[in-house]
């Protein structure tokens, strides 16, 4: 008789799990940026925010490639045209300041290209009818590796950076770094994340390659840290997707950590399908029973002078709404 309680409790179990998922399932088909049910003007907003940072990314590298983006960057300028900016001016302000950086770029070394002509009218053009202030673009970042005064300014100066040496960390530096970010909290203390470092040359390169997110500086990264999250440590039908929400915030003590210690880090997101995820595990010799967080890119800063994505950041009153 037990044995068949709990296959019928096991049964039960089942099927409000997959009635769970299929509610993900719905959620995520109904709402997401590729939904023809979702407003128009909404998915235009993030894929210029996306495709903005993508500029911003590649005029962050160490040996920014002239030229580079050119499908992106008219991709983007034709969804600014189709988007209404009555909603929120946030993505004319960050494109408008990330395509001028483009054009200071090639203009600051030499380079001309009717391209080039091309993006700088569309800039002027839109600044001129809008009347929006140029937000998006590129900083210096040399002097966040200064030890900040207060807390506040701590957690205003982190960056993440792209411009790193390529040399490997010790074991007691990285060592270090996780422990500091083993203060972040975790859901019942339950601390299932895990860390995989890497720092063989070929093998992180496969890795990246399976992540393809780090093209322009994947040679300069010379320590990788793959996160997960122990699927096991995570019981019943509330808890399918909070493993996600445990690494999410490891990571960004991962991240705070290295802020702290001087050291660049730039995480490396991993949305990727069942099949690449698989491939990666294999790959990284990463236990089945663990879902995957992100990778973080993390070494010794390179000499100055040093540069970051600007990333703004959208208004106060797009993201709190009091009840």
């Amino acid at each position: 008789m037990k044995k068949i309680r709990n296959l019928i409790s096991f049964t039960r179990y089942t099927l409000l799990l997959f009635r769970e998922y299929m509610y993900d399932m719905y959620m995520y088909v109904r709402h997401s940026g590729h939904s023809p049910f979702s407003p128009r003007n909404k998915r235009n907003f993030y894929k210029i925010v996306i495709d903005v940072h993508t500029v911003e990314k590649g005029l962050s590298l160490k040996d920014c490639r002239p030229l580079f983006g050119q499908p992106r960057i008219k991709s983007l300028m034709q969804s600014l045209e189709k988007y209404d900016q009555t909603e929120s001016e946030f993505p004319f302000e960050m494109a408008t300041g990330a395509l001028a950086a483009y054009v200071s770029f090639h203009r600051n070394h030499g380079f001309s290209d009717p391209f080039i002509e091309q993006v700088e009218r569309f800039v002027v053009s839109v600044t001129q009818k809008f009347g929006i202030r140029q937000t998006g673009g590129v900083k210096e970042i040399t002097d966040i590796y200064q030890p900040p005064r207060t807390a506040a300014e701590f957690l205003e100066s982190r960056a993440s950076c792209r411009m790193m040496l390529a040399d490997t960390l010790s074991k007691e530096q990285i060592g270090k770094l996780v422990e500091l970010a083993q203060k972040t909290p975790s859901q019942c203390n339950r601390q299932a994340t895990k860390i995989h470092v890497y720092q063989d040359r070929a093998l992180i390169e496969s890795l990246l390659d399976l992540q393809a997110g780090a093209r322009g500086f994947s040679e300069r990264i010379g320590n990788l840290l793959v996160v997960t999250s122990e699927i096991t440590a995570w019981m019943g039908i509330n808890q399918r997707n909070q493993m996600y929400v445990d690494g999410g915030i490891f990571v960004m003590g991962i991240l705070a950590s290295a802020h702290a210690l001087g050291l660049a880090a730039c995480p490396l997101n991993l949305a990727t399908t069942s099949v690449t995820e698989q491939k990666i595990k294999r790959l990284g010799k990463i236990p089945a029973a663990e879902r995957l967080i992100t990778m973080i890119a993390i070494g010794h800063v390179d000499q100055g002078p040093v540069y970051a994505a600007q990333s703004p950041r959208r208004n106060l009153n797009e993201l709190m709404r009091f009840h």
